[in-house]
């Protein structure tokens, strides 16, 4: 049987990751706890500007013309993350900038390219010989939703977590990409 793409990451891999990350790329490492806290997808993480970054309400609005589902909705920052976008100091730039538009700065007045984290991610993991076990920057969402699901969250609460809508085996919501 083929290997799916996506894999969820193995406990140990996710460690290397992380790890290597920590040590070698803090943009692609920040870029990553986003999606793994959030589950906001790559595509959406590109294009997120800090006008929709609520830090008094704690929340991240994706804004419906980017979203997958096409619909606004408010994702909770968890406080771990919290953190970290602490340490960006947002309220010091222009609200139109985007959150993860450099490596540099992290913050810029420009987007980032379309495969700018995945191509910082590969590399990762060609140093890390992890290149073949079919990670992508998704791995990181699947794992947060595995992770959900065997902390008690139900399907539902997954689904909501992922702005999905339910679907009858609630199977899709928790793996789509």
């Amino acid at each position: 049987m083929p290997t799916q793409s996506h894999q969820v990451f193995t406990e140990p891999d996710f460690k290397v990751i992380m790890d290597w990350l920590d040590k070698n790329d803090k943009y692609c490492q920040l870029f990553v706890r986003m999606i793994y806290y959030t589950c906001i997808r790559p595509k959406e993480l590109r294009f997120l500007q800090l006008k929709y970054i609520d830090l008094e309400d704690n929340t991240i609005t994706i804004p419906g013309v980017v979203s997958k589902n096409k619909k606004s909705i408010p994702v909770n920052i968890d406080v771990s993350l919290r953190a970290e976008l602490d340490k960006l100091q947002i309220e010091k730039f222009d609200r139109e900038y985007f959150l993860l538009g450099s490596a540099d700065t992290f913050i810029s007045h420009k987007m980032c390219a379309e495969n700018y984290a995945y191509n910082r991610f590969k590399k990762c993991l060609e140093a890390t010989g992890l290149l073949d076990k079919n990670y992508t920057l998704y791995s990181f969402k699947h794992l947060s939703n595995v992770r959900k699901f065997r902390a008690g969250w139900t399907l539902a609460e997954i689904c909501s977590a992922n702005r999905h809508g339910r679907t009858a085996s609630g199977v899709h919501c928790i793996i789509d990409v």
